[in-house]
This record gives structure tokens, C-alpha cells and sequence, in this order.
């Protein structure tokens, strides 16, 4: 397995081997955008991991928010 961040690492990672699993630590790009991944969900190919830039996970982050402020009505 592989563990590269975003940049000139994962796309290293990517020309490197298209079987080893690689886990993407952490990534501020967005991997659809960019190709890397074929959505959040099913991301396709041997690549995986996390993104902070993810707009499909703003209503969970939203529901999370109000749940911390206002447990009595979660």
C-alpha cells in the first residue's frame, strides 16, 4: 500500500503502479476534478483516501454541526 498526499507525491504514486492499492492521506485538490478518482463513492481504480474538499459531504458536516450545538433535538 501506498500513502502519498496530494501533488507531484500521488501522481508519482499513480505512474508508479496501477494494482498496489494507494491511500491518499490527506488532499486539499478535488480527486474528481482533477481525474484522479471517478467520484467520492465508487472512486475506481486502485486509488482511494481522504479530501477535504468534498461538497458532496456539506449537508452531513451540517447535520453533524447542529447535532454538537443542539443534541436535545438530533
Amino acid at each position: 500500500m501506498l500513502v502519498p498526499v496530494c501533488g507531484a507525491p500521488l501522481n508519482a504514486a499513480r505512474q508508479a503502479s496501477q494494482t498496489i492499492p494507494i491511500v491518499v492521506a490527506t488532499c486539499n485538490d478535488d480527486l474528481i476534478e482533477t481525474g484522479v478518482i471517478k467520484s467520492m463513492a465508487h472512486p475506481g481504480g486502485n486509488v482511494t483516501g481522504l479530501s477535504k474538499l468534498t461538497p458532496e459531504l456539506a449537508p452531513k458536516r451540517l447535520s453533524l454541526l447542529k447535532q454538537t450545538l443542539h443534541p436535545s433535538r438530533a
